[in-house]
């Protein structure tokens, strides 16, 4: 992808609503075109975090495994990102995403990604706010398939 694609692509996803050209300029600047076919696996779930992805084309499913089960738990379009929760959580990865088509994605790695969420305050409360309402969502997701206690 040439450079206004990926700005392009940046500016379609709800991680750059509202941020200012600079931001996005930031994030275009360290952003790596990825591609996977379908079934392939992006990332696995308990691996360490690589970075965050914006899909740019294709479909993807986040998989949770709950009760010894794998249970796909969203499913991924242009422009939806994913990776905060690792990136912010302690490093580890808490769902695996998994091509669900042919899937083009913008990755941005781990340090760099770090480094501009602490330089743009509203780059990082972004990140948190998903991470955070996406982790209570595993949580709940997880709590519900617990058997009742008696």
């Amino acid at each position: 992808m040439d450079r206004p694609a990926i700005i392009d692509a940046i500016k379609a996803s709800p991680l750059s609503l509202g941020f200012r050209a600079e931001i996005v300029d930031a994030l275009a600047q360290i952003a790596r075109t990825m591609e996977y076919e379908s079934d392939q696996l992006v990332v696995q779930a308990g691996d360490d975090c690589d970075g965050l992805y914006i899909v740019v084309s294709g479909q993807a499913n986040v998989e949770n495994t709950f009760a010894g089960s794998k249970k796909v738990v969203a499913a991924l379009k242009a422009g939806d990102f994913f990776g905060e929760v690792g990136l912010l959580g302690g490093g580890k990865r808490g769902s695996s995403v998994v091509a669900a088509s042919g899937l083009s994605c913008l990755m941005f790695p781990v340090q760099p990604i770090r480094e501009l969420a602490a330089t743009y305050p509203e780059l990082r409360d972004r990140l948190e706010n998903t991470g955070n309402k996406r982790t209570t969502t595993n949580l709940q997701l997880h709590l519900g398939e617990l058997p009742d206690e008696e």
